[in-house]
This record gives structure tokens, sequence and C-alpha cells, in this order.
């Protein structure tokens, strides 16, 4: 049972040590209650965990009435925005590329960084492909 027990111990000072150095290197985030849509406007840098569990480099565009555009990879969507709640709903309206003809609707929210950043993250669903992710970046 000793042993267990010092298994038990390394294990969890193993996991806050790894947290804290994470923490030290990346920049922590407080939520955001999202209130505007012109507060999101700007050119957002970040990422599309595609439903094949791929990451892929991506930007969005809103424009301050919530329009949207990414671009990611071989493929384009553009939508409308909404705030609801608290958080950003995406709603897609067209695109090109291989999710040019599904429906897509995600909900995402907002986070602001120590070093002045503000995060854009949510997950949604595409009816062809299945389930994504995404994050994105901005300076405000």
């Amino acid at each position: 049972m000793r042993t267990k027990g010092n298994a038990c111990v390394a294990l969890a000072i193993t996991l806050v040590l790894m947290t804290a150095v994470g923490c030290a290197t990346g920049h922590s985030a407080s939520p955001v209650t999202a209130t505007d849509l012109s507060s999101l406007a700007g050119t957002w840098q970040g990422w599309v965990r595609l439903p094949t569990g791929t990451n892929s480099p991506a930007t969005m565009v809103m424009s301050p009435g919530g329009d949207y555009t990414v671009k990611s990879g071989a493929f384009t969507t553009q939508g409308q925005a909404q705030i609801k709640d608290g958080g950003v709903v995406l709603v897609s309206t067209g695109g090109s590329g291989s999710f040019a003809t599904s429906d897509r609707a995600s909900m995402a929210t907002l986070a602001d960084r120590s070093d002045g950043s503000r995060i854009l993250r949510g997950t949604g669903r595409d009816d062809t492909a299945g389930p994504f992710e995404f994050e994105f970046s901005k300076t405000k």
C-alpha cells in the first residue's frame, strides 16, 4: 500500500508542476461576456480543428455588424455572428471548398488574455463532416 500512496503523491506533484509550467509559459485568460458585435470586429488569427482531428491554421475577419468570413486551407465559409446569453453564436450562410454545401453552427466564448489579446474559442457541428473546434485571437 505504501508504494501505491507514494505513486499517487508523485503523480499529484507532477500534475501540479505541469500546470504551473503551462501557466507560466502561456497567457492566462479571463472570461468576458460578449455584449456587442462591434467589439469583435477585425481580423482574428488561429486554428480550426477539423472533424478528422487535424488542426488547420485559419483567419477570421468579422465586420462591426457581425458578418464574418473564415479561411482555412482549401475552404472558406461566410456567416453571421450573434450575441446570445453572453456568448457568440456563429451561423454559416455559405462557403466554398469541401464544406460549401453543408450547414454549420457553432457557439463560442470570449476571454481576455493577460497580454492584452482577446480569445474567441468554441465548438460546432458541420452537418456533413461532423464536430469541429476553433480558437482565434486578436489584439484588442
